[in-house]
């Protein structure tokens, strides 16, 4: 079976799940007449398409989450319905109460927030005992879906994705063994273009997927979700540096001719097929990678140095340059490939050597004092999820003026999707975007109407359910694939059972069809135009505001840690752990930037070098701060940092103006890397008064230790400079230029 053929199976198998899910949810409904019965199945595909493998846990924080609305949404209709405006307010400071869990508890705060814009529909709308009867409905056919969901998902069909992660993850690798094989059996002839089973880059997006479905089902346990949508990432940045490569060896050119620079070539494929290779197979069985080449950055070096010789090659016409040209061209891909694999081995060591939870507690985000600030801010507001709320907040409003003003059709009804259109696009993810909600919407609608009306021709039940049942799949299915598209199967899903299904079960209406047509095409459009014209929100430029937000408290801490004048290490802790305890860790960071790692057009490379440096100065942090705390009375260590202070206040800076570059588009890496040099000058100073000589010899390695720790620091800082000024260069227009900082 193909990698193509086994993961189309598994989409199809997962698809399966969930209309199977759905099916019994109708059924249910239908044997006791329950009311509102669209809800059960909707609700059910909201849990198992975002939280395959985590259903009891989502349903169970879902139950508990909107029980407490519910009795909120009841006290405030019987106490307070009676003044519009006060029992207006307070259901909207409920919802953007429960909108600001989105981020911890995202279905639970989403079907909470529904719940009360269903109640407050109601109660403004209708009475009293409606709105009573309203939240009783809900909750029972919430308690249906988390019910089956869990049942079909644990159950019935416990389907497990491990095994097609790692089964993808080593058929890429496998695969660029393969091509560089290719390469090398080619010699100076053009290689042939070969189909392999990874040539797309819809790999990338399944893996990506993988890697949370496995981390759901496994809940964490023995799964590095983290190092392994880097291994993920590496395989994309091949990925395409194998295209331009491609483009190379398909071409006759002159240069190949040379039997010394294909003799050179011929022998770095081999080494890059070997150890693509062994690395595929090492993922494949579950074991360690051999040791991999050393000889690769030499063979890049020769063959550097060939290209510099040839170069300089006198008496040659205009073609031989411009074919030397593109042999230089792919000499900096070879060598990103070289760092790329070396890189994928060291993680994938890490990963066997069950190294990653040591190193991750070695971070300054993971901390113990900085876990318990972080787990006394579960109930914190963030800016993120105020925005988020009060986006989701005038959504719902804009929604309740038009049918209190214009008369808009839906009800309550449209509430539902208000608050889907309010909270889910801004949830960080490309699948989220807000313009393709639209297009689900609308397909789900005409596939429903079209069901209905062949229902209405042949009146039989079990043609209604074979009916949704396709629509259903059709949705699962899609929703499960491409990212770009996802997000109209996710909306397709959720409004086949709105048209299907009536308040009593499955029945043939158009006209009710017709009018959720109406008044979800509103809910629709006012949620767009709250969030793409009068509040908009991009994934890519979230992911950007978060990095220069961890870029800017590292900074902070790192001026706290060795720029404090107080002597106690309690005072410190004071002001480091609750800096670090706001910082995005390097994961949260990487599942924020998991759909650039599946669009080619995104800076994938750049921001997983920047997320890879943010983590190396986490560490380092962690570092200079059990340093400091050990030495609180250290003399020596005082005077090291007296001497150096002028240097680590202007490191401050600079991680102040590297927090902003995004924004400035200012180029300070020449200047970084001139700080760079002066604080190695000045350390030599230090050194050359032979004042450390006075101190035992532990002194003097704690002071070394710091040293080699800010000098880990100012080299990753040096790092993200220079990524974020490539991302700021190629989005700029053509004949625009980068300033330079002044320093």
């Amino acid at each position: 079976m193909s990698l193509k053929h086994y993961l189309s199976v598994f989409r199809v198998k997962a698809a399966l799940k969930i209309t199977l899910g759905g099916v019994i949810c109708i059924l249910i409904c239908n044997y006791f007449h329950l009311p509102s019965s669209y809800l059960s199945p909707v609700i059910l595909f909201m849990i198992m398409t975002a939280y395959h493998g985590k259903t009891f846990e989502v349903g169970v924080q879902s139950l508990v989450g909107c029980v407490l609305s519910a009795v909120y949404s009841l006290l405030i209709v019987y106490y307070f319905l009676d003044s519009k405006p006060l029992y207006l307010i307070l259901a909207a400071i409920w919802i953007f109460f429960c909108i600001s869990f989105i981020g911890k508890y995202a279905i639970a705060s989403i079907l909470s927030a529904i719940l009360t814009a269903m109640s407050m529909f109601v109660a403004i709308f209708s009475t009293v005992s409606q709105t009573t009867t309203t939240v009783e409905n809900y909750l029972i056919q919430l308690f249906i879906a988390v019910a089956v969901s869990w049942l079909v998902d644990e159950i019935i069909w416990p389907q497990r994705s491990r095994e097609a992660f790692f089964l993808t993850l080593s058929t890429a690798y496998k695969d660029y063994s393969e091509r560089f094989g290719s390469y090398a059996r080619a010699g100076g002839r053009p290689a042939v273009n070969q189909k392999f089973e990874s040539a797309s880059l819809d790999i990338f997006t399944n893996l990506v997927n993988l890697v949370r479905r496995t981390e759901r089902e496994t809940r964490g346990e023995d799964f590095p979700a983290e190092p392994l949508l880097m291994l993920v990432a590496y395989a994309k940045s091949v990925y395409i540096k194998l295209d331009l490569i491609d483009g190379f060896m398909g071409e006759d050119h002159p240069c190949l001719a040379d039997e010394d620079v294909t003799g050179e070539l011929r022998a770095l494929y081999s080494a890059l097929s070997e150890g693509f290779g062994d690395l595929a197979g090492a993922i494949d069985e579950n074991r360690a990678a051999a040791v991999l080449d050393s000889g690769l950055d030499g063979k890049i070096a020769v063959l550097k140095e060939r290209y510099e010789n040839m170069h300089l090659a006198a008496g040659k016409d205009q073609d031989y340059f411009e074919d030397l040209l593109a042999f230089g061209s792919i000499l900096p891909l070879l060598e990103d490939t070289v760092t790329l694999l070396r890189k994928a081995y060291r993680v994938w060591s890490i990963i066997c050597n069950r190294e990653y939870d040591k190193l991750a507690q070695e971070r300054v985000t993971r901390a113990p004092g900085v876990e318990r600030d972080r787990a006394k801010r579960v109930f914190s507001i963030s800016e993120e999820s105020a925005h988020r709320s009060i986006k989701t907040t005038i959504v719902i409003m804009l929604l309740l003026l038009g049918e209190l003003v214009f008369h808009l059709p839906g009800g309550f009804q449209a509430s539902f999707y208000g608050v889907l259109f309010g909270s889910i696009p801004n949830t960080g993810q490309a699948h989220m975007r807000g313009r393709l909600a639209i297009i689900g919407v609308l397909l789900g609608l005409l596939y429903g109407i079209t069901g209905l009306y062949i229902v209405a021709l042949i009146p039989h039940f079990l043609i209604l359910v074979l009916l949704f049942s396709l629509g259903f799949f059709i949705s699962a299915y899609v929703t499960s694939g491409d990212q770009k598209i996802a997000f109209s199967g996710l909306q397709a899903g959720l409004m086949i059972p709105y048209v299907f299904l009536t308040d009593t079960g499955p029945q043939v209406n158009l006209d009710l069809a017709m009018m959720r047509f109406f008044a979800l095409l509103m809910a629709s459009a006012i949620g767009l135009f709250v969030l793409h014209n009068v509040w908009p929100v991009s994934p890519y430029n979230e992911l950007k505001k978060k990095i220069s937000k961890a870029v800017g408290i590292s900074g902070a801490i790192f001026g706290k840690l060795l720029m404090l004048d107080e002597k106690e290490r309690e005072e410190v802790e004071s002001l480091v752990d609750p800096l670090a305890a706001t910082l995005p860790t390097s994961a949260s960071l990487l599942f924020d930037a998991q759909y650039i790692i599946s669009d080619a057009r995104l800076h994938a490379e750049e921001f997983i070098e920047i997320i890879e440096s943010l983590e190396v100065i986490f560490a380092e942090l962690e570092t200079i701060k059990k340093t400091i705390y050990c030495g609180m009375d250290n003399e020596l260590m005082k005077k090291y940092l007296e001497h150096m202070a002028a240097d680590y206040r202007t490191v401050c800076g600079f991680f102040d103006k590297a927090s902003q570059q995004f924004r400035t588009g200012d180029d300070i890496s020449l200047f970084l890397a001139s700080l760079i040099s002066g604080i190695k000058d000045h350390r030599q100073e230090f050194r050359e008064t032979g004042l450390w000589k006075q101190f035992p010899l532990e002194d003097v390695e704690r002071d070394v230790l710091i040293a080699t720790s800010v000098d880990g620091v100012l080299a990753s800082l040096y790092k993200i400079t220079v990524c974020i000024k490539k991302i700021n260069e190629s989005e700029l227009p053509p004949g625009i230029g980068l300033r330079a900082s002044k320093a």
